[in-house]
């Protein structure tokens, strides 16, 4: 179950859609519950696909999925309708005739060459962490490319944050994130009004020393925004994911040989772990503190709610980057998802779906509530209009 909320409504919420936020308020599926949070939780596309699956097998329906073998080339016939495709798999090239193609390819996250040229800025020192499973290479417009169709680049996005704690905890990622740490780079300096979090910073974070950023908190600071998590009732359907949170930070502390958390007993110390100058981050605590004592942020002008100096030590130091969860679109659909060129007329027999073509999100447009939902949407649409295609292509051959 889900709720629609305006922005700044509810204390948890998941995706972001223009002002409003889609908040679920339980959302403990079984695969959630994994620890493991390299690559997302992914609990709702889990579950759309052993759903799918069972279907199939319940059903007893005629699917068969090659999950050794990857499309390369999209076949024509005279008319310039899609024929099938070539393929190859282990045992090399293989031609596989349709009467329909469904692009279900996703998107391309994890093509470099893809990203450096339609965004730009991939070409940099620290790689981006990415949600992206390896499979998203962009092979729908590739393909399509190939035929002459070139990808639309005012219908492509692509969904980039940070700093982020990834491919780490998710209960240090949170408390590197709280809006009473101190955000550094690294030459020791303040770089952001620490209450932008995961959205605001992440294209500042770019212009950083190696795109990297560090959050600075006392031990004790750490402890008890973990504590806070567990005891506020927004967060009870998670307060599990915090309650290790010593353990967490003990494990990421003594990780090698980089570790993702570092602790040290002074600032001067701390600043050598991170490769800071240490008068410059000296500088920077004392800077900030002097801010919280006086409940004024001349810098970044944060809320003083949230201004609360270092203290003693020892402190901790908590590693962030830029992360990506995905790109999206790259191929034109009508509404009944047909692929279409760059004037419009459609591909007759291609149809596409899912984050190959979705790129609305994140423009303040009218969009699909989530990417699992235009996926699945999308998905009912061009089976059943391949279907009526090819049954018609099927008795006028």
């Amino acid at each position: 179950a889900f709720e629609i909320h305006a922005m700044g409504d509810v204390a948890a919420f998941g995706p972001v859609y223009s002002s409003g936020v889609l908040h679920f308020p339980k959302r403990l599926h079984e695969n959630l519950l994994c620890r493991d949070q390299a690559i997302g939780p992914g609990w709702a596309g889990t579950m759309i696909r052993h759903t799918l699956l069972k279907a199939i097998q319940d059903e007893e329906l005629w699917v068969e999925i090659l999950t050794g073998t990857s499309a390369t080339k999209l076949l024509q016939d005279e008319s310039g309708a899609i024929s099938g495709v070539l393929a190859k798999d282990a045992g090399g090239e293989i031609e596989i005739r349709a009467k329909a193609v469904i692009l279900a390819t996703g998107g391309f996250g994890r093509s470099d060459e893809k990203l450096q040229k339609h965004f730009g800025f991939f070409d940099c020192e620290t790689p981006i962490h990415r949600f992206s499973v390896p499979g998203d290479t962009g092979d729908a417009i590739d393909m399509l490319e190939d035929l002459g169709v070139k990808p639309p680049k005012d219908r492509m996005n692509i969904s980039i944050f940070g700093p982020a704690h990834h491919p780490f905890s998710y209960c240090v990622l949170r408390i590197m994130e709280h809006p009473s740490s101190l955000s550094v780079n690294l030459n020791g300096k303040r770089w952001q009004n620490e209450e932008n979090g995961l959205f605001g910073g992440r294209f500042i974070i770019h212009k950083q020393p190696k795109e990297i950023a560090w959050s600075i908190l006392s031990l004790e600071r750490a402890y008890e925004v973990a504590k806070s998590y567990i005891a506020d009732p927004a967060y009870r359907d998670e307060a599990w994911l915090y309650e290790s949170y010593k353990e967490d930070l003990e494990e990421e502390i003594s990780l090698s040989p980089f570790a993702p958390v570092r602790r040290a007993d002074t600032i001067e110390a701390l600043a050598e772990k991170i490769g800071a100058p240490p008068d410059a981050l000296a500088e920077t605590v004392k800077r900030y503190n002097e801010f919280c004592k006086n409940g004024l942020d001349s810098e970044f002008k944060k809320d003083p709610k949230n201004l609360i100096p270092l203290g003693d030590g020892p402190y901790l130091a908590i590693y962030g980057q830029r992360f990506s969860e995905a790109a999206f679109g790259g191929v034109r659909v009508t509404p009944k998802c047909e692929a279409t060129r760059e004037d419009g007329t459609v591909i007759p027999g291609l149809y596409a779906v899912g984050d190959a073509t979705s790129a609305m999100h994140g423009r303040g447009e009218l969009a699909a509530i989530s990417e699992m939902t235009w996926a699945t949407a999308s998905a009912w649409l061009s089976g059943g209009n391949a279907y009526a295609y090819a049954k018609e292509a099927q008795s006028n051959a």
